[in-house]
């Protein structure tokens, strides 16, 4: 009896000792407990992070940014520095129109936004391009299936936290901050990580427009996505992606791949009315280091060319961007 007392008593200190660790550590950022002041808890994927920190903000978004990993380094501040509006950068990797519309829907469960600024890459219509698994697994999934979760309850049981997965991702918490290295790192407000300039050379990359195909599918998505934000009254402002000029000279040389980008633009202007088109040769005046990491992701300083084009509403013939209507 004795010997069983101890085994409970002691049973029951271990799994105090490890739930206040987890909770002081709070690894999905579900309570904003930050008792050791760390940087950053992105410990999981990418959808799995930017989702929770959606559904668990404190702060009150007015803005929001979507795309795929290209639109990574569009930084919140420059949003905010033009509009006032508190925003939060939901761009996530290898997105198609799939995680474009149950993000959409995400944010009008837990917010009420007043501008939506959207990132559109050429591959995303592509109906050969297969949309991320990792989409499938996230639950982002449930929004895409209109199956639209209540807003957590605020409960200190979390079943997630119950886990031994909890508890490793503690201590990955604990050493991304220590070491200051990890991957799908994310800041406040969906941030990307810190990074040190790049120098190397502007190497072609994500060149995925393999038998492209418009997808019917996907055309539907991103018009029900426009119809939900008109439904909310919110501002929807929307442009074609960025490459390299190595990048887009790749697109034009290529007969099939310049027809299918031709349709990209044409079926986005249909869908969304007016869109502001960064995919052309005009990139060659920022066609550097400065403006690009690699043929497919910009860097801040070209979004802040960007932002700073589509928030004035600028529709002049001399800059990059050009904007396209019906």
């Amino acid at each position: 009896m004795h010997f069983i007392r101890i085994f409970f008593l002691t049973s029951a200190l271990i799994t105090a000792l490890l739930l206040g660790f987890i909770y002081s550590i709070d690894p999905y950022d579900k309570y904003g407990i930050n008792v050791f002041r760390f940087e950053t808890k992105a410990v999981a994927m990418a959808r799995e992070n930017k989702f929770n920190m959606v559904d668990h903000a404190k702060k009150n978004y007015e803005a929001f940014v979507i795309g795929s990993s290209a639109a990574h380094r569009l930084h919140t501040d420059d949003v905010e520095a033009l509009t006032g509006f508190k925003t939060f950068n939901y761009a996530v990797q290898h997105t198609t129109p799939e995680d474009y519309l149950a993000i959409t829907r995400h944010i009008l469960a837990r917010a009420k936004p007043k501008l939506i600024l959207f990132q559109m890459d050429l591959y995303g219509l592509n109906e050969n391009f297969k949309t991320d698994t990792r989409f499938y697994t996230s639950p982002l999934k449930a929004y895409l299936d209109n199956k639209n979760q209540g807003k957590p309850e605020n409960s200190w049981f979390d079943s997630d936290y119950f886990t031994i997965g909890a508890i490793n991702d503690s201590f990955k918490v604990i050493w991304v901050n220590v070491t200051g290295t990890v991957k799908h790192l994310y800041l406040d407000d969906g941030n990307y990580q810190k990074e040190k300039p790049y120098t190397g050379p502007l190497l072609v990359t994500q060149y995925s427009y393999e038998n492209y195909k418009l997808s019917d599918k996907r055309i539907q998505l991103l018009t029900e996505m426009k119809r939900l934000c008109d439904e909310k009254s919110v501002r929807l402002l929307v442009w074609t992606a960025p490459y390299s000029l190595e990048h887009i000279q790749r697109i034009m040389s290529d007969e099939k791949v310049s027809h299918a980008l031709k349709e990209f633009k044409d079926v986005l202007v249909e869908i969304f009315g007016e869109i502001y088109d960064f995919t052309n040769t005009d990139v060659a005046k920022f066609n550097s280091v400065t403006y690009f990491r690699d043929s497919s992701h910009p860097e801040r300083e070209l979004f802040k060319v960007i932002l700073n084009q589509v928030l004035n509403n600028s529709d002049s013939t001399d800059q990059f961007g050009k904007k396209l209507k019906p």
